[in-house]
């Protein structure tokens, strides 16, 4: 059995590449499919389209234009499906006003098309973790894989028959706008949505709207945008009384080695750290910081830890 989910995976990656390879293939287009979106914004990013408005965006995996855009639109939240790729650069080189501030949630839901033809489980796992996003997350919410055609088809189509309520055929003639060659195995996918498989997807989004977790957050503070895997926490002062001690922000690290002075910004160390001269390389960080006392203005926290 498992030699032949072998042989079928195999067959299915072939299948993939020689897709990707032929001339004038979807994948290859500079710009949208006429006709594939009905309301666009006038986004320059390639395959984007509002789903639904204020809620969720989709699209390729942005570059650092479309990274200034997003922001400048105010995304509130990025889903990435790529596997191995983030959108760190992107949104760390994306050129925003000088008085631009804000804060977006970035989650990354590794994806991969040819999983999808063997077996649906990880799949069913993807949109319930999206929908449980889709509930708590900030908005309007981003969804991406590289090209923006076959998972963010699939995913952003399961929304729209999972929670608002439209017909299975017609999500399925909303996907076949984005010319997407997997377009007969996400159909059949989408058609599958009922029953107990749409009882289950919808019971576990529930736990996982208890667990979500950020991937990552991007902060941007007078026109300079930081992508941060640190985990985000809402109660500073909390954390300040529980024993955790202020660092520089890892992005200012190296920068300022051995320099404690005209701290601007800070982040919470993930524990408790004993106190380092400035300028040692603290094992925690492997970087250069300074460590700051607890009585720190709370003014200079991010917020992070």
């Amino acid at each position: 059995m498992a030699t032949l989910q072998m042989k079928r995976a195999a067959g299915f990656v072939l299948m993939y590449v020689s897709l990707m390879m032929l001339p004038g293939c979807v994948y290859f287009a500079k710009h949208t499919a006429e006709g594939a979106c009905a309301d666009s914004l006038d986004s320059p990013i390639r395959n984007f389209c509002v789903v639904t408005p204020g809620v969720l965006w989709r699209g390729e995996r942005p570059n650092r234009t479309d990274a200034q855009w997003l922001l400048q639109h105010h995304v509130g939240t990025v889903v990435n499906l790529e596997v191995f790729l983030n959108d760190r650069a992107a949104f760390e080189g994306a050129a925003v006003q000088s008085d631009f501030t804000g804060t977006v949630d970035y989650f990354h839901l590794p994806d991969w098309e040819p999983v999808h033809m063997i077996n649906w489980s990880l799949l069913d796992r993807h949109v319930a973790q999206l929908l449980a996003i889709l509930n708590e997350a900030p908005k309007p919410i981003y969804v991406h894989c590289l090209d923006g055609i076959d998972r963010t088809n699939t995913l952003a189509a399961a929304y729209r028959v999972l929670v608002e309520g439209v017909r299975t055929e017609d999500a399925i003639a909303e996907m076949k706008g984005f010319q997407s060659p997997w377009l007969r195995f996400d159909a059949a996918y989408i058609r599958g949505l009922q029953g107990t498989r749409r009882e289950q997807i919808l019971h576990s989004v529930a736990s996982w709207k208890s667990r979500l977790e950020t991937t990552a957050k991007i902060n941007c503070v007078s026109g300079r945008c930081t992508y941060s895997t640190a985990r985000f926490n809402p109660q500073p002062q909390a954390a300040a009384r529980q024993g955790f001690w202020l660092v520089d922000s890892p992005s200012e690290l190296w920068r300022r080695s051995g320099d404690g002075s005209n701290q601007t910004s800070a982040t919470w160390a993930p524990r408790p750290l004993p106190p380092t001269p400035a300028g040692r390389v603290h094992p925690s960080f492997n970087l250069p910081v300074t460590v700051a006392s607890r009585g720190m203005s709370n003014s200079t926290v991010s917020g992070f830890e």
